[in-house]
């Protein structure tokens, strides 16, 4: 009561051959979640297939699901999106981390560079190796209209992004 509604505004920058979008997000009453109002999932959490969070709500909601979830054997999938720092804990409970590309740099405090190619292998690699140095299971970075990698110790495995035909009003 007397918080507004939390809302994103999603612009897209739209060129010849590619469109990005900014997303603005006023967190409104999602950041008033508390531990109280999400207590039930405790005793829910073990017949679940998987979690999956995001950053609108509070860190420390996020923490606590996770640490539920984990405890109970149950995957746990974080889009650490709008961007924040993380705490190592939180990051060691994370099964997949599937940031965008400016999420994963901001993290990492590590450059993902581009080029013709796409993304630069060797700082898809290193970011890899800082998230997995802080417990991260498995790192997917999204890459806008180049898709994703998923980053292995060994490989990086890119999917490509769905070609759509141009849409003249979206």
């Amino acid at each position: 009561e007397g918080v507004t509604s939390g809302v994103g505004h999603v612009t897209l920058e739209v060129t010849n051959h590619t469109a990005q979008n900014r997303i603005i997000v006023i967190s409104g009453a999602n950041l008033t979640l508390t531990l109280d109002e999400v207590a039930w999932i405790k005793d829910e959490i073990a017949s679940y297939d998987l979690v999956l969070l995001q950053l609108e709500v509070p860190l420390e909601v996020n923490r606590a699901v996770a640490h539920w979830a984990k405890d109970a054997g149950v995957p746990v999938i974080l889009n650490p999106a709008p961007a924040t720092e993380l705490d190592d804990e939180l990051l060691s409970l994370v099964t997949y981390l599937v940031p965008n590309e400016q999420e994963a740099s901001f993290e990492t405090h590590l450059p993902l560079g581009t080029d013709e190619n796409g993304p630069n292998k060797d700082d898809l690699k290193e970011i890899a190796a800082a998230l997995w140095s802080k417990g991260v299971e498995n790192v997917v970075i999204t890459l806008g209209g180049s898709g994703s990698a998923v980053v292995g110790a060994d490989s990086i495995r890119y999917i490509p992004c769905v070609q759509m035909p141009h849409v003249a009003d979206p």
